[in-house]
């Protein structure tokens, strides 16, 4: 990555070690309110650990978080400061690609998607190895379409798993590598995933640049995992 993006600089002016060391300075202190955000973050993650003594789940776990974030004199955020920061379209784009994706598998529009592109594409009868590259590849590239992470994967992972169930082989082996590859390489476009967008946001990077690295590491991802494929998932049995 840096043969392509060049830094500007090299070197940190007056040394990396000093400018931490100025940076920590500034900042000062750990404050009160900060000591109390670490301990509920700390006893947040202690209930994710152990979700199987508590029995308790964790979108339970994070709605206690948030209260105590809120709690009077011990919480260290207001609502209003909260407001501010909250990506409204995130949380509708989020909240659409769930129940989109919750009623493809109820509606069964799910199973009679991935019949129609098994046929388009002449994949039945295909071996297992066939199907998964091609599925791979599909869904590598529907990034393009896609703004969000969750929003690809709660429209794509019902069809994909349908997929496997028409093919007459275990879903899994369908969804394991496309919620890899929704999740690990969202690299084609800047709009793919919100990290994408913070740092296209800085100006330092052109719109073609994402495309430029995105195409190529992402092919190589789907080459990777064709391998494992072959090799090591079948040695596993997963097909």
């Amino acid at each position: 990555m840096q043969r392509v993006y060049r830094p500007e600089k090299n070197t940190a002016p007056g040394g990396l070690d000093r400018v931490i060391k100025e940076r920590l300075a500034a900042m000062g202190k750990t404050t009160s309110a900060e000591w109390r955000a670490l301990a509920i973050f700390l006893f947040i993650t202690f209930l994710w650990a152990t979700a199987n003594v508590t029995k308790l789940d964790t979108t339970v776990v994070c709605l206690l978080g948030d209260v105590l974030l809120f709690v009077p004199k011990f919480g260290v955020i207001s609502w209003s400061d909260a407001n501010k920061g909250v990506s409204w379209q995130v949380v509708l784009i989020a909240g659409g690609g769930i129940s989109l994706g919750e009623m493809l598998m109820k509606t069964g529009a799910a199973k009679w998607l991935a019949t129609s592109i098994l046929k388009a594409l002449g994949l039945q009868g295909a071996s297992v190895l066939v199907v998964l590259v091609v599925v791979m590849l599909i869904v590598q590239y529907m990034h393009l379409f896609f703004s969000t992470t969750v929003a690809m994967a709660t429209a794509l992972l019902p069809i994909v798993l349908s997929m496997g169930e028409a093919a007459h082989m275990n879903p899994l082996v369908l969804a394991l590598p496309a919620g890899m590859i929704i999740g690990g390489y969202p690299l084609l476009m800047f709009y793919n995933t919100l990290p994408n967008i913070v740092i296209y946001g800085t100006g330092k990077l052109r719109v073609e640049d994402f495309p430029r690295v995105g195409v190529v590491l992402c092919t190589v991802a789907c080459i990777v995992y064709t391998i494992c494929a072959a090799t090591y998932w079948r040695w596993l049995g997963m097909f």
